[in-house]
């Protein structure tokens, strides 16, 4: 019975380790304006960030093989919530988040200790030498 408790005990180790690696990265809309300049306002950072994800898009639509012309009229009409909404999709569209090493530890750590407790239910002994 004591083992079985050790082994119970390790998958949960194993599940929380997956899950922690599972968390992935915090999105900068949770940051507050920059430690270095305390006197900017949300604001201000609002509005930095707006501009700078109206060129990367605009940037975006020109490497894409759009006429100036074309990205100038588009970003005209496009609102700030648009242009943030394709940001936050192309960059979901990269890598995945999170620690895909440590993932794939867990995942395989897991995997032996239900083999382990398939082995212990069918009464079969596991022995290492």
């Amino acid at each position: 019975m004591r083992g079985t408790w050790r082994v119970v005990a390790l998958g949960m180790v194993a599940l929380c380790l997956w899950v922690i690696g599972g968390v992935g990265v915090a999105v900068a809309d949770l940051v507050g304006p920059h430690p270095a300049n305390p006197m900017q306002t949300w604001a201000e950072r609002n509005a930095r960030l707006s501009h700078w994800e109206r060129q990367l898009v605009a940037q975006w639509l020109r490497d894409y093989g759009y006429a100036p012309e074309q990205v100038e009229q588009w970003m005209a009409r496009v609102t700030d919530a648009d242009v943030h909404a394709a940001v936050l999709q192309a960059e979901n569209l990269g890598l995945p988040y999170g620690g895909d090493d440590l993932e794939a530890i867990a995942l395989i750590l897991i995997i032996i200790i239900l083999i382990i407790i398939i082995l212990r239910l069918l009464d079969k002994e596991i022995i290492i030498r």
